[in-house]
């Protein structure tokens, strides 16, 4: 149905005979901007040895692969200098997101990234923010320090001549945030869920796969990001692949219940196992249905109809299916609230946007409406 979907099954399969004719030049230029090019370059590359004249597509994606392996190795480089530069802390830090998952990947590269996540080891944070300080890493943001206090991470570490930016996370969500009090992400479980591994020959940590899991599709599922939401189905199946019976479902199904995150990681096994992308047990997607009740079977195809056609078709918002009217539909029905509340809240919150001081202003009003008509320039 989807020439994304045969992408996203050759790179669980990392097969790669994919047909790059299947694929339009909209297609592919979506998938440049999606961070996928990579991904591309190598299904596609059985067949591009087989084409004498390079096409503009190939072209394209082969500098994408290029670029990305310069630009990951470069973040991977400096990971592993961080790590080296103190490795009794190193063994208590917990690697994040795609400095991790990357290893999972057939090749580092594949996995586009743009800074190294660090969970600092409990009561060192400043030890670990003075060693990337030793390195020549300086913090900056646009924010204020104050911004930061109630944040999962302090504020962020650059380093100019290598151009990376390191983020040293206390916790894996803001603790004020609904994910963030859950248990299933205290600072007591996820040291509990943390495993021995070596990177590039330094012993660090990183998230079991059960607990990542419930990471990926909680991180995922809090924004509607168009241009990097196809990255975590990507992670899933390097994850899962051929390990969907080895995973320990029964540890995760116990975390996830009364857990707001049991929604998230429904929302997304559940599109996977959609288009035969994964093999889970049988008992899985049944028991995070009962689990949850955030969600029904109508909220769910609307959440799957709308990563259906704006990360896998990587469709232009428009006017009235703007970004951040789709963002409401997504942000309504992933609410806390039961899942027919949380249908029926759709229209009242596209209506009078939540967050928005000045919702129930006429002039706000008008001017939405303005917008919406193409009258506001």
């Amino acid at each position: 149905m989807l020439p994304l979907t045969d992408l996203l099954s050759a790179s669980k399969e990392d097969t790669r005979d994919l047909d790059l004719a299947t694929f339009t030049p909209t297609d592919i230029e979506w998938v440049l901007y999606a961070g996928l090019g990579p991904i591309l370059h190598r299904a596609a590359s059985a067949t591009s040895e087989q084409t004498a004249q390079p096409s503009p597509a190939r072209q394209a994606l082969a500098s994408a692969d290029l670029t990305s392996r310069i630009l990951i190795g470069n973040i991977l480089d400096a990971t592993s200098e961080i790590l080296g530069a103190a490795p009794s802390l190193a063994r208590e830090t917990i690697l994040l997101k795609g400095v991790s998952i990357s290893q999972r990947y057939p090749e580092p590269h594949l996995r586009t990234m743009g800074d190294i996540d660090l969970l600092a080891p409990t009561n060192a944070q400043r030890e670990l923010e003075t060693v990337l300080q030793d390195l020549g890493y300086r913090q900056q943001s646009e924010y204020p320090a104050e911004f930061y206090e109630k944040m999962h991470h302090s504020m962020p570490f650059y380093h100019a001549q290598r151009g990376i930016w390191v983020e040293v996370h206390t916790c894996l969500f803001p603790p004020a945030s609904l994910v963030g009090r859950d248990k299933i992400f205290s600072d007591a479980h996820v040291r509990s869920q943390a495993v021995a591994v070596t990177f590039h020959g330094t012993p660090t940590l990183q998230l079991s796969d059960e607990l990542q899991i419930a990471y990926i599709c909680s991180h995922w599922a809090k924004n509607f990001n168009q241009q990097r939401g196809l990255i975590p189905l990507l992670d899933l199946l390097q994850l899962l692949k051929h390990r969907e019976t080895a995973i320990d479902w029964d540890s995760i199904l116990r975390w996830l219940h009364g857990s707001s995150s049991a929604a998230h990681v429904h929302v997304l096994l559940s599109y996977l196992a959609r288009h035969k992308l994964v093999a889970l047990p049988p008992t899985v997607c049944t028991r995070l249905t009962s689990i949850q009740t955030n969600l029904n079977r109508l909220s769910v195809s609307i959440l799957h109809r709308l990563m259906d056609t704006y990360l896998m078709q990587g469709k232009h918002f428009g006017r009235v299916d703007s970004a951040d009217n789709i963002s409401i539909i997504w942000r309504s029905l992933l609410s806390p609230g039961n899942a027919s509340g949380n249908l029926a809240s759709v229209p009242w919150n596209l209506m009078f946007p939540p967050g928005q001081r000045q919702r129930f202003h006429p002039a706000f009003q008008l001017g939405r409406l303005a917008s919406m008509f193409g009258l506001r320039r």
